[in-house]
């Protein structure tokens, strides 16, 4: 069980253990193994993080809390800090999301001048059809050349 971590964050292995706070050498939470297991399940960095916060929530709970004389370690205390940090982190993994590779709504044209303004933007790619596509020189047959004056 290999575990290593860098400062510079160079690497999502890194980033994640930074996001989880698992970055004490001397108290390692998960390996790299796992943590190489769960990047390749969640992909994005901090859903990674959200899962291996959960999954120290879930061991954490699981064990039950040490007192030895008067030094006291509470396992429950722990479990409950990574589920909130879990969620915290869902959070940001769904802004970060939703801001920087989801579509977004635009509506343009509402107003005449934006309207006119995309219409003559040269860098804009202008529409295949158009309302006025198939006006070349357009004769209504419902106009009699006695209606024209």
């Amino acid at each position: 069980m290999a575990w290593t971590f860098t400062d510079t964050l160079l690497t999502d292995r890194d980033r994640v253990r930074a996001l989880c706070g698992d970055v004490l050498s001397t108290d390692p939470q998960v390996s790299d193994e796992f943590l190489a297991g769960y990047l390749s399940m969640f992909g994005n960095v901090f859903r990674t993080a959200a899962a291996v916060c959960r999954h120290l929530s879930a061991k954490y709970s699981r064990q039950v809390t040490q007192a030895r004389d008067d030094l006291s370690k509470s396992l429950s205390d722990k479990a409950k800090a990574y589920a909130d940090r879990a969620k915290e982190l869902d959070e940001q993994a769904s802004s970060a999301t939703l801001g920087a590779l989801s579509p977004m709504i635009f509506a343009g044209g509402i107003y005449t001048a934006d309207r006119d303004e995309r219409a003559d933007d040269a860098t804009m790619i202008q529409p295949f059809f158009t309302r006025d596509t198939m006006e070349i020189g357009r004769v209504d047959p419902f106009v009699s050349d006695d209606d024209v004056s």
